[in-house]
């Protein structure tokens, strides 16, 4: 029925291959260059960058950030950036050890 359409030429072999394995190498190419290239852009672990930017700010009040007004009881705590080093104090501080009997 191609030829009742009006399709008279069929194309090579060599394209009913080359066509499609063109394609998906572009597709491969273009997300491993995506990711290389968010890679790229990403600042370095001892830049400043990694830990302050312009939209952080230290938390009011206590080191948490929690008021501790009567007042303001069951009130939210403002939003603020927990520093690093008390965030690594919390998660890495040694516990002491629990005997296993």
């Amino acid at each position: 029925w191609l030829r009742y359409v009006g399709i008279v030429y069929f194309p090579q072999k060599y394209w009913a291959i080359a066509v499609p394995v063109y394609f998906c190498v572009g597709v491969v190419f273009t997300l491993i260059f995506y990711a290389s290239y968010s890679l790229f852009l990403t600042a370095p672990l001892t830049s400043m960058f990694t830990m302050r930017d312009s939209h952080s700010h230290k938390p009011t009040g206590d080191t948490l950030g929690v008021t501790t007004k009567p007042t303001e009881k069951y009130s939210v705590p403002p939003i603020g950036d927990i520093p690093v080093h008390q965030v690594n104090y919390h998660l890495y501080r040694d516990f002491p050890s629990r005997a296993v009997s």
